[in-house]
């Protein structure tokens, strides 16, 4: 034992446990500040910004849009869809599946619906792989119809595209970059998963949308509402329009057409009901509702593959087991594996070696920024003219159950700033009634007629151009009388897959022109 009595060890004493106090806490120090610099590296919810470079954007000047309608019969609704499409600038659409017959009882539309698949698949299979970064936009023929011009079309599509990857990021953590995960096509969003049934993989996996969970107050993702799906947030995918570049497109359509034709007539994961017999009837919406299902599932297996125990130490809120959730006032305890009857799936053994297996880039247009949805929405929307305030006075027919009004004061940049809607001086955006998303306070691109059928004719009226709709097409036409190539001009009409042209006059016959141009009320 050392004596502490003698001077000199009573003086090197202090000073030696001063040296190796001192030695150890610098130690200490650098070691912490390194686990605390891999778990902040680690940590799946960092904050980081997504890259501009990393994500295509598309400028109206450059990039060359495809315009798809899947159609195969002439009907005046379908003239609707062309008008719009025309008078906003919209490029020569190509009108899929012309002349084709489907006679199928047991399928929707006599299987035009499931067609629509491998149509759009033949068009994207024929194009070259110098047209990969090409826009591809697919609307539903017969009631979808055109607000806003392209430039709003593709500006909005940028910032969606930057801003659901930033929260793809934030969500996946280190898996986004690990996996190169990152979104590109765009669906429409519903409230409703159909016609998929809710314990499959279509539906129970999704994730919570970006939208305020008070949307509807407390009935908010409850069945209380106008009917049982009134207030559901806009979560679940929607195939009336879809849009993205042409690779990724192509790589979507073969899958889901591989899926179409691998469905069993009857499904032995069918509730009973038997809705789900034929893939759904003949749907092309409930085959993208499961690969978009199974892509989700993926993600969040991913997920929860790169959360590190060391993220969780310096990070208590990180989430290393599934994400919970609620679907029509079911409780999701893990949405890879929710305690009510489910599908029980899981990736094919084939496709495990694929770090991005199920891997499609699908988003959803949430807040109807693209286009809305009226199937249980209709109540959700006005025509608002915003040159006229207040603009509540304009809204009438609400009740308790309605989402509070959350409209701006002013018509956003990305319409005010696009050319103007009349030629002559002074139009202004703000003078016509434009369709509007009372929740969101968003104005739509795109109006999609799939709920009440009846307001294709009974709201016609109410869209802006067609108080001046013969006006501003024969003006076009003149503009375009320079062409001698009716294919490359503004020449009214659409192309076949196989380069045929039909003129308008084919495809809207004089007869419809009274409903059409809404001669009636003029």
């Amino acid at each position: 034992m050392i004596s502490t009595n003698n001077p000199f060890v009573a003086a090197w004493l202090p000073r030696r446990h001063a040296y190796w106090s001192t030695r150890n806490c610098f130690v200490t120090t650098v070691v912490c500040f390194a686990i605390f610099a891999c778990a902040t590296f680690l940590n799946p919810w960092k904050a980081s910004q997504v890259s501009s470079e990393d994500i295509k954007q598309y400028d109206i000047k450059s990039t060359q849009v495809h315009l798809l309608v899947p159609a195969n019969n002439p009907d005046v609704n379908l003239c609707k869809t062309l008008l719009g499409a025309y008078l906003l600038d919209y490029p020569t659409p190509t009108i899929l599946a012309w002349g084709d017959t489907y006679e199928s009882p047991a399928e929707l539309g006599g299987g035009s619906h499931i067609a629509k698949i491998s149509r759009v698949l033949d068009y994207l299979n024929a194009l070259s792989v110098d047209q990969d970064l090409d826009l591809v936009l697919m609307v539903d023929a017969y009631d979808v119809w055109f607000q806003l011009r392209l430039e709003t079309l593709l500006n909005r599509f940028n910032r969606l595209l930057r801003q659901s990857n930033e929260r793809l990021q934030k969500r996946l953590g280190s898996a986004y970059d690990l996996k190169n995960l990152r979104q590109s096509i765009l669906f429409a969003a519903g409230k409703r998963c159909a016609p998929n049934q809710l314990h499959t993989v279509a539906c129970y996996p999704l994730p919570e949308p970006p939208t305020s969970s008070n949307l509807y107050g407390a009935n908010t993702d409850t069945v209380i509402g106008r009917n049982g799906y009134f207030s559901t947030r806009q979560r679940y995918l929607n195939s009336g329009y879809i849009m993205g570049p042409v690779r990724d497109m192509r790589t979507l359509f073969q899958h889901a057409w591989s899926q179409a034709q691998s469905e069993p007539e009857h499904s032995p994961l069918d509730n009973g009901s038997g809705g789900s017999d034929f893939i759904y009837h003949g749907s092309d919406q409930s085959i993208f509702n499961k690969l978009f299902g199974e892509q989700e599932y993926m993600r969040e297996v991913m997920r929860l593959d790169s959360v590190s125990w060391l993220a969780t130490i310096f990070h208590p809120f990180t989430r290393r087991k599934p994400s919970k959730s609620v679907i029509q006032g079911a409780v999701i305890d893990n949405i890879l594996d929710p305690s009510f009857t489910h599908e029980q799936w899981s990736l094919p053994s084939s496709e495990r070696s694929d770090k991005r297996a199920r891997e499609f880039g699908i988003f959803l247009d949430y807040s109807s920024d693209i286009g809305h949805q009226t199937v249980n929405s209709e109540t959700d929307t006005r025509w608002l003219n915003f040159s006229q305030s207040p603009l509540e006075e304009q809204v009438h027919d609400r009740n308790d159950f309605d989402c509070p009004m959350n409209v701006p004061r002013e018509i956003p940049h990305d319409i005010s700033g696009s050319d103007a809607p009349f030629q002559e001086s002074g139009s202004s955006w703000s003078d016509l009634n434009l369709y509007t998303h009372l929740c969101f306070g968003t104005i739509p691109v795109l109006v999609h007629h799939n709920g009440d059928k009846g307001r294709r004719e009974t709201d016609w009226n109410q869209m802006w151009y067609t108080r001046k709709s013969q006006e501003l097409f024969e003006g076009q036409q003149t503009l375009a009388s320079a062409s001698t190539d009716p294919s490359q001009s503004r020449t009214p009409g659409a192309r076949t897959i196989n380069k045929d042209f039909l003129s308008w006059s084919q495809l809207c016959p004089k007869e419809w022109d009274a409903d059409v141009f809404d001669l009636a009320t003029k």
